[in-house]
């Protein structure tokens, strides 16, 4: 196969989808970083193993979630402060302690690009 016929074949694979703020564009995660799509006490959110070009607010108290008693800190787009979602950081129930780490962002405030 000749270079130039190689460099074909490779652009027509599809990538992963890019995630990026509904407010501003800022890319915030790609499809193949998704660990689970899921539906908050709030809507639908989208779990995420790493994001990026987002900062992270204080850690707050114990809230409530849809699969329980978890600490998070709110994460924020750092193109336009736009609360995103919350990043867990420690889980009370051994079931949840596989979020702790982990990215939560309400599915509403991203597209798919």
């Amino acid at each position: 196969m000749a270079a130039q016929d190689a460099g074909r074949v490779a652009a027509g694979r599809p990538g992963p989808r890019v995630y990026s703020c509904r407010n501003c564009r800022t890319h915030i995660s790609r499809s193949d970083k998704i660990i689970a799509e899921t539906q908050e006490l709030h809507g639908p959110a989208t779990l995420f193993y790493r994001a990026v070009n987002i900062y992270m607010g204080p850690e707050q108290d114990w809230r409530l979630l849809a699969g329980g008693l978890c600490r998070v800190a709110d994460v924020y787009c750092c193109g336009c402060d736009e609360c995103l979602g919350w990043k867990y950081t420690r889980s009370h129930d051994v079931p949840n302690m596989f979020k702790v780490g982990k990215f939560c962002i309400d599915s509403p405030k991203i597209v798919v690009e």
